[in-house]
C-alpha cells in the first residue's frame, strides 16, 4: 500500500506525540508490587518491579 509523503509525515508526528504521552505518564505500580510492599522486604519488591519496567521499555 502506498501512502503519500504528507500523510506519512503526519502519521510519524502522531506516533511521536503518542510516544511522548506514554513516556511522560507516571509509572503505576502493579497489584503484585503493592502486595509485596505490604510485606517486609521492600528492596526485593522494588527490584522485581524495576525488572518489569526495563523489560517493557526494551520491547
Amino acid at each position: 500500500m502506498w501512502i503519500s509523503k504528507k500523510k506519512w509525515d503526519a502519521l510519524e508526528k502522531r506516533v511521536a506525540d503518542l510516544e511522548g504521552q506514554v513516556q511522560s505518564q507516571p509509572i503505576r505500580f502493579s497489584e503484585n508490587i503493592k502486595a509485596q510492599l505490604r510485606g517486609s522486604d521492600i528492596s526485593s519488591a522494588l527490584a522485581e518491579e524495576l525488572k518489569k519496567v526495563v523489560v517493557n521499555h526494551l520491547d
